[in-house]
């Protein structure tokens, strides 16, 4: 099963995540972020364990700080470095043509889901790793 980080700073949408996992429970873990920043540091400290490492990451485009386009470039910089590959799924209100053709130019994104993101979505995300 796979871990599911989730980088988005609104807490409403952490908890629709929470509320949409909670029956089927198809990752093994979720593990929320408020700031882009902070799960970077994180990566990077773990880049070489691979257990520690995330699956799969649903990212926000718009945040304040650092918003999703610079955690991608800097993921970008790292994720040759990384133990494991890790997956990227950009979930975001733009309905923007140039953004989802942006989002697919890193080579880690998998899907851009405009939101609301819904449970099939995220079951079918989890279950795309339980093949691997």
């Amino acid at each position: 099963m796979a871990n599911l980080f989730v980088l988005d700073d609104d807490s409403v949408f952490h908890r629709l995540i929470e509320l949409s996992l909670s029956r089927s429970r198809p990752f093994k873990g979720v593990y929320h972020y408020y700031d882009a920043q902070t799960l970077l540091n994180y990566i990077t400290a773990n880049k070489d364990d691979h257990s520690n490492l995330p699956d799969v990451i649903l990212v926000d485009i718009k945040m304040p700080l650092l918003d999703g386009w610079e955690f991608m470039d800097a993921l970008q910089r790292i994720h040759l470095t990384l133990s494991k590959s890790i997956s990227v799924y950009v979930v975001t209100v733009s309905v923007i043509k140039d953004d989802k053709i942006r989002a697919f130019s890193y080579p880690f994104v998998k899907d851009f889901i405009v939101k609301p993101i819904v449970t099939v979505q995220l079951t079918e995300i989890a279950r795309s790793f339980q093949s691997v």
